[in-house]
């Protein structure tokens, strides 16, 4: 527990010293999609501007030099569309459609790197408990934090923008899979609630 509890606190400290911070922003995709999620679409509500759909090739790099355009979104019929999944902006559509909530990209990635490392960090003790049970108790700690503190995770969280968060989540679900595979998997009879 006091090997999570370092990590997490650490956590804290690199999510709020980040070098974004000294730029006073983040990116705020998930927020846009589910903006637009609330409003019945799947088009962001930002609507190009009129400069760029006025282009003969809007596409061309050069002919929009000086054209503001959103970054990291699809320009489809005069219309902007996310490519980066949808179900973070889908868990933030409950709780914003009753409060005015407007979290930056920063969030996500800090809560995914939490869910993260907690499951990792559960994953790890459970292959110690299996194939490993005669090893000294101090792996388990020093495992935790190597877990926590090395990768890229303390990068991710001091750059948390949306290319980090759909990392992170990504990330995250794939392990949680994985994890309830080898839970499942780890008895002779197949536990298919697990498997699920």
């Amino acid at each position: 527990g006091l090997a999570v509890l370092v990590v997490l606190l650490l956590y804290i400290w690199f999510i709020t010293l980040g070098p974004w911070r000294s730029r006073g922003h983040t990116s705020d995709y998930y927020s846009r999609q589910t903006s637009a999620f609330l409003h019945g679409q799947l088009a962001l509500m930002q609507k190009p501007d009129p400069a760029l759909l006025a282009l003969s090739n809007p596409y061309d790099h050069k002919a929009r030099k000086n054209v503001p355009v959103l970054g990291d979104a699809s320009l489809y019929h005069g219309k902007y569309y996310l490519y980066w999944g949808p179900l973070p902006s889908l868990l933030l559509a409950l709780p914003a459609s009753i409060l005015p909530l407007n979290p930056g990209d920063q969030f996500f990635v800090y809560f995914f790197i939490i869910g993260l490392f907690l499951l990792q960090s559960l994953f790890f003790r459970e292959i110690l408990r299996q194939f490993f049970p005669d090893l000294p108790g101090w792996i388990l700690p020093l495992g935790i934090l190597l877990l926590g503190l090395t990768g890229p995770y303390t990068k991710m969280l001091t750059h948390p923008f949306i290319h980090e968060a759909a990392i992170a989540g990504g990330q995250l679900l794939f392990t949680a899979g994985l994890y309830a595979a080898f839970l499942a998997l780890r008895s002779e009879s197949i536990h298919a609630g697990r498997l699920l």
